[in-house]
């Protein structure tokens, strides 16, 4: 028995990612009694008849993918959301996180005030919102390094506008106003 074709009654084609399905009936496939074919999987009551993917150049879209975002979404202003991603965006920051963490909290103790606290999570909130974008990052430390070692103060002054414009960009991305972190 051959496989129903584009146009017949039995023919159901189904969207899988990069490949082509047709769902048929057991019975349409040929896995009935007597027949020696095998289905690469198998549903009760249909079969799944898998195609081999499109050629690249078959697969190619004139629209542009959005499915995939590259920068994590900033997190919520706690210790342990933001303690995962720095773990995600700056890993080798995690031990200064962790120091910095257990300093805010023996502050916190001594002082019987969250104030230390909220000034730990808004300074790693705005540190999590520059690093999630890895070019504003270094963009970041290139204009630090070029205002503090540039002999021109008209350039540096430059260096540290944009490096406000940055700041402000980070502490709105974390939902806080300059002088909050």
């Amino acid at each position: 028995m051959s496989l129903p074709t584009v146009g017949t009654p039995h023919y159901r084609p189904v969207a899988r990612g990069d490949r082509d399905e047709t769902l048929l009936s057991p019975k349409e496939a040929g896995c009935g009694e007597g027949s020696d074919t095998h289905p690469v999987s198998y549903v009760p009551g249909t079969v799944r008849v898998h195609r081999p993917p499109a050629p690249p150049e078959d697969r190619m879209s004139t629209q542009p993918d959005h499915s995939y975002d590259p920068v994590p979404p900033q997190p919520t202003a706690t210790p342990e959301a933001l303690r995962a991603a720095v773990a995600q965006v700056a890993p080798g920051s995690l031990a200064a996180f962790d120091a910095e963490r257990a300093e805010a909290v023996q502050q916190a103790r001594a002082e019987v005030s969250a104030a230390p606290l909220r000034s730990f999570t808004g300074q790693w909130s705005v540190n999590v919102a520059i690093a999630r974008h890895p070019a504003r990052a270094n963009r970041l430390r290139e204009l630090e390094t070029l205002a503090s070692s540039s002999d021109d103060i008209v350039q540096a002054r430059e260096a540290i506008a944009e490096i406000g414009r940055i700041l402000d960009a980070a502490f709105a991305e974390a939902g806080l106003k300059r002088g909050d972190a």
